[in-house]
């Protein structure tokens, strides 16, 4: 069952631990990469935090009820289903990687639907997405069409019919595409800035902090109202951000 928490649900809270740590956009690849490894090591040494949120985009491409898709993810789901019976995974669907709900069973899973989140850190509320929110009316539609079940069960028809052949198609296209760092990141900034103060402001909100991935900036800004961070692309730094210490690190 995939447990959802509704946005703006005080009744239900997710509380961040003070060893949390917090990564995004590492774009798994046929399960290879940096992070693939940071997990394998983690087993193996039996070291890790209590707490770890996964903002989106860390397959490069999962559907989850995809069959295909499922079966290509199959070293990264392992290892993450491993993880889960020893700590809090948090797991935000992204722009690469959705409709989740039957994968995982034991990871916390928050739809798209549902972001960004309002969870507590202490005495403070923190808001929590993936990133790709806020953004314009086109691509809102892209979204809806790209995630809903109906497209879903669509590609999944086509791609049995051509016993995976589609799946395969389709993921060389979006491996082929690079992964790259935003040339306009304060650009960026300034309109996440304006699009969350606007959003604080409609629910009469009082938010310390805002974290989301996404963009691949890897930038921490102290506006007037709250601190913002925009997690890098893990594909590119390796690097997890700290909310204890305010600041990005790497592990291992």
């Amino acid at each position: 069952m995939c447990r959802d928490l509704k946005m703006a649900n005080f009744n239900n809270i997710l509380i961040i631990k003070e060893d949390a740590i917090f990564l995004a956009d590492s774009h798994i690849k046929n399960g290879k990469g940096d992070l693939i490894d940071i997990f394998k090591k983690m087993l193996k040494k039996n070291e890790f935090p209590s707490q770890i949120f996964l903002l989106g985009d860390i397959s490069n491409i999962l559907v989850g009820n995809l069959t295909s898709s499922v079966e290509s993810n199959n070293i990264m789901l392992s290892l993450l289903d491993s993880l889960s019976n020893k700590i809090e995974i948090i797991y935000f669907e992204g722009n690469h990687d959705f409709n989740l709900a039957n994968v995982l069973p034991k990871v916390l899973k928050i739809s798209r639907k549902n972001q960004p989140l309002i969870a507590q850190f202490k005495d403070k509320k923190v808001l929590l997405a993936h990133g790709d929110i806020f953004l314009n009316k086109k691509y809102e539609m892209y979204i809806k069409i790209l995630t809903s079940s109906k497209s879903a069960r669509i590609l999944n028809f086509f791609d049995c019919l051509t016993k995976g052949r589609l799946y395969n198609f389709i993921s060389k296209k979006v491996e082929n595409k690079q992964i790259k760092y935003p040339q306009n990141a304060n650009h960026i900034i300034k309109k996440r800035l304006e699009s969350y103060k606007l959003y604080i402001n409609s629910l009469n909100l009082e938010i310390s902090m805002i974290i989301e991935g996404h963009f691949h900036i890897g930038k921490i800004v102290e506006s007037e109202s709250f601190i913002y961070v925009a997690l890098g692309s893990f594909y590119h730094d390796n690097s997890v951000f700290s909310i204890l210490d305010n600041k990005f690190k790497k592990i291992f």
